[in-house]
């Protein structure tokens, strides 16, 4: 059979399906930051509030913190089953959805909603303007500060016959007009054909959400002449930054026009030394203006614009951008997340959101405000205040104080001068997955099929799904299949090498998407129980024989003890005896054991030189058997200071400590009388 290198598929990839009995509530769309009513009275953009959870969560709205008023009998307002508000005439303010179920309660961002206005100002009277050849000329569209403009307004210059007029032509915009973000009309070079044949010039404003209202307003009728001197060198008319502060992630339109010639072209650089002019996609060059997409805070600096016309000196103009940002997430980790947990595990939340100025952070749980002052329990806040982290949480808390359950909806908002960013996450805990009934070795019989089961259980919620690999591998081929979840069947008999390549370790993991558990179990080839897919039984031989010697070892040092405690006392007498020149082992077999007697002092003269006649003269006498002069008191049971003088008697005799068995040594040595045995 060919190596097999194969891969297996049981199961399709691990899907969160929907949780069966408990999951909490999410907001999965809500309601725009800002939005706006028409001048009809209806929301430009539906009021969303698409929900998830299991049970279903109920939808709320608010207005200016307060319940929509849903019951009234005269009220036609409505939320519809998708969480969409209808009101039939809504009114401005801040608008806010929650979705509440058993398991905690998720909020939406606050709308601010505002009404369209295109307000028109009181009628003005036609302007006359004079203007010179060559010159520039300057036309304000907005001349009254009454005029309101919710949202921004889009400008247009036209030229009419009269203010009755319909009969409209659009000027056309190029190097030499432009018109500001303001709206104000520029002409750079100012030519006969400005007068526009005695039609009068208005400015047009367009609301940029919807299209159903204009204002006209700046009638102007500009008459040229001439008589000026042309101008010599090109003058900077303005040069500025739209909007004035750039923020992060939006576009901004920088403004540069001269005049002095018909026609200047105008180049971009910054002062960093980067040539706009050759980084294509994110700076746009329109005649005189440059406009940065997306725009970072690598781009905040001073930009020089330069004007040039053939014949006349070039001029400059500088543009200092400034970059700042409202609240938002560089990554999804760094705000709050749905989060599906196991029984015992830590969630943490992270509240990081990037500004500039930095943002001050708010903490939420179900909507209501804690900070490190009144932390609920199980929670830590760090030092900075922006992770949040919640310890041993489980599914079922009998001990706990707030509710019997961690499952929870978590909000942080993070705010600034120019926004902020509402995230909610819920926590959802979940019992651990583990295998009941894990695989067991299996025997190869070919051709019988080769069948490994294994079951797990796990959260009533999910669904687990279970994988095999072989040896750490993972297996595809047509014989090995998984008829039910949690049984891996190889149909060994459709195999040309009869099953032999399936032999080895099979993993059985099963998983819930959250916790896993794996077991395993040997395919065992057929008569054979050696290789790297069995266990090494070659051991057993070694451990018999180590266990062996642990025993010996154990023996040896018991014995050992046993003579150490039982070793007896020490006698010295014999050594005693020899330094003072006697022979105890010669006078023991002479004339044996006897009791102890004070010698008789041999005459003068006399010396007693025979055992026999030392015992003669005092038998087992310790001082006629050393004589050689040494008195009494020399030769007393003191000098054997090491002998435990309890084993003698008064006399000092050694009766019975050497040789009970008296007859024993008379036999021995014949010629000793009995008496002195």
């Amino acid at each position: 059979m060919e190596p097999v290198v194969l891969r297996i598929y049981l199961i399709s990839a691990i899907l969160f399906t929907a949780w069966a009995q408990n999951r909490p509530p999410a907001i999965t769309l809500g309601p725009e930051k800002e939005a706006y009513i028409s001048y009809s009275r209806q929301f430009l953009s539906p009021m969303t509030c698409k929900t998830s959870g299991t049970p279903t969560p109920s939808v709320t709205w608010y207005f200016n913190s307060l319940p929509v008023n849903l019951n009234s009998q005269s009220s036609q307002n409505s939320v519809s089953s998708d969480g969409t508000l209808n009101m039939t005439k809504p009114d401005q303010g801040l608008y806010q959805c929650s979705a509440i179920n058993n398991y905690g309660t998720a909020w939406s961002d606050v709308s601010w909603v505002r009404n369209l206005q295109l307000d028109s100002p009181p009628t003005e009277a036609v302007r006359t303007v004079t203007a010179y050849s060559g010159q520039s000329l300057t036309l304000p569209c907005i001349t009254d500060s009454r005029i309101t403009i919710v949202p921004a307004a889009t400008y247009n210059w036209q030229t009419v016959l009269n203010t009755l007029s319909t009969d409209t032509k659009d000027i056309s915009l190029d190097r030499r007009i432009q018109i500001q973000d303001n709206g104000t009309l520029n002409i750079a070079y100012v030519l006969p054909a400005d007068n526009q044949n005695n039609r009068l010039y208005r400015c047009q404003l367009t609301n940029t959400l919807s299209n159903d209202r204009q204002l006209s307003v700046a009638y102007s009728k500009v008459t040229v002449n001439a008589g000026q001197p042309s101008p010599t060198q090109l003058t900077n008319l303005f040069s500025y930054s739209w909007p004035t502060l750039a923020l992060e992630r939006n576009n901004v339109s920088l403004r540069c026009f001269f005049s002095g010639a018909e026609a200047t072209t105008v180049t971009w650089k910054k002062s960093d030394g980067t040539n706009i002019n050759q980084i294509p996609g994110r700076y746009v060059i329109d005649i005189s203006q440059l406009l940065i997409i997306n725009v970072q805070k690598a781009d905040e600096g001073v930009y020089t614009c330069t004007g040039s016309s053939a014949g006349m000196p070039s001029a400059s103009a500088t543009v200092n951008l400034r970059v700042e940002s409202a609240p938002y997430y560089v990554s999804v980790n760094d705000g709050p997340r749905d989060v599906n947990v196991t029984n015992g595990d830590d969630v943490v939340f992270n509240c990081s959101a990037y500004a500039n100025p930095d943002a001050s952070v708010q903490w939420f749980r179900n909507g209501q405000p804690f900070d490190s002052s009144s932390l609920p329990r199980k929670f830590k806040l760090s030092a900075d205040k922006k992770t949040l982290t919640i310890s041993n949480v489980c599914k079922y808390c009998p001990e706990a104080s707030f509710a019997n359950s961690d499952l929870m909806v978590i909000q942080c908002n993070s705010s600034n001068v120019h926004g902020y960013t509402y995230t909610n996450g819920y926590v959802n805990v979940l019992d651990r997955t583990e295998i009941k009934t894990p695989p067991v070795n299996v025997v190869l019989d070919y051709p019988n099929p080769v069948i490994f089961t294994c079951e797990a259980t796990s959260d009533v919620a999910t669904v687990v799904n279970y994988t095999w690999t072989r040896n750490g591998q993972a297996v595809y081929n047509g014989l090995v299949n998984q008829s039910t979840p949690g049984v891996l069947y190889i149909d060994v008999a459709k195999d040309k090498d009869k099953g032999v390549g399936f032999t080895g370790e099979w993993t059985c993991t099963a998983t819930n998407g959250v916790s896993s558990d794996q077991k395993s179990a040997f395919l065992l080839g057929s008569g054979a129980l050696a290789g790297a897919s069995v266990w090494p039984y070659w051991w057993i031989p070694f451990i018999a024989i180590l266990i062996f010697l642990i025993v010996v070892a154990l023996f040896l040092v018991f014995c050992w003890w046993c003579c150490y405690m039982n070793r007896g006392d020490a006698y010295p007498v014999d050594e005693e005896e020899r330094k003072g020149g006697n022979d105890p082992v010669k006078e023991l077999h002479e004339i044996g054991f006897h009791d102890f007697q004070r010698p008789v002092d041999a005459p003068d003269g006399v010396i007693l030189n025979t055992p026999l006649e030392r015992a003669r003269r005092g038998p087992g006498s310790i001082s006629s058997s050393i004589g050689k002069g040494v008195s009494d008191d020399e030769m007393s049971l003191d000098n054997y200071s090491n002998i435990n003088h309890g084993k003698f008697t008064e006399d000092g005799s050694f009766i019975g400590q050497y040789n009970p068995n008296r007859r024993k040594l008379q036999m021995m040595q014949p010629g000793i009388p009995e008496s002195m045995a």
